[in-house]
């Protein structure tokens, strides 16, 4: 029972982080894993772990190997994560010319392209419900700092008046709770 989680999880793994796997496969993986788990090598086998404590986690009693479309969506959304973020690693450099350009990554239609684009695409549309923008003190510039899905503001309009130039976020956006604004990284899982 102990080789399960290394072995048969982590063979998968390296595909799982540039593809999006269907959902049969993922099952398929998932089977195999379980059937290892029950029987080895042998046809036939005493089922020593129940179905529904496989994914539960160890401190909790289960075995904690995860499912494999679980596991396949969490790999590329990290890689979802880093395209946001605007991370100046080569590859994110690469896609976000290529296809993002100056769009807002999360509100992007989605759009074809290589195998790893198209895979990151479903794994953001699948953790779509999952975002939600992070609130910070509102100390930002209204106007000069990226707070919107739609960029520094300043450059949405034709000018700014002088007398604007100096508002903070915290100035301009109010609600019942108290000052609430965007934080530019508004990715939570």
């Amino acid at each position: 029972m102990a080789l399960v989680p290394p072995v048969l999880t982590s063979i998968p793994s390296y595909y799982m982080y540039i593809a999006w796997l269907p959902y049969s496969i993922c099952e398929q993986i998932d089977k195999y894993a379980h059937s290892f788990l029950w029987n080895g090598n042998q046809d036939k086998g005493v089922h020593l772990v129940g179905l529904y404590k496989i994914p539960r986690l160890r401190k909790v009693g289960g075995l904690g190997i995860r499912r494999a479309h679980e596991s396949n969506t969490a790999m590329l959304g990290k890689l979802v994560w880093d395209i946001h973020c605007n991370s100046y690693k080569l590859w994110v450099c690469l896609l976000r010319h290529k296809f993002v350009n100056d769009k807002f990554f999360l509100d992007m239609p989605t759009t074809l392209g290589a195998t790893i684009w198209n895979s990151i695409m479903k794994a953001k549309e699948t953790l779509r419900n999952g975002f939600d923008y992070k609130l910070e003190d509102g100390s930002s510039s209204f106007w000069y700092a990226p707070w919107t899905k739609f960029g520094k503001l300043c450059e949405k309009v034709l000018y700014v008046d002088t007398h604007d130039v100096h508002l903070t976020i915290a100035d301009v956006v109010q609600d019942d709770v108290g000052t609430r604004v965007f934080h530019k990284s508004p990715i939570e899982f």
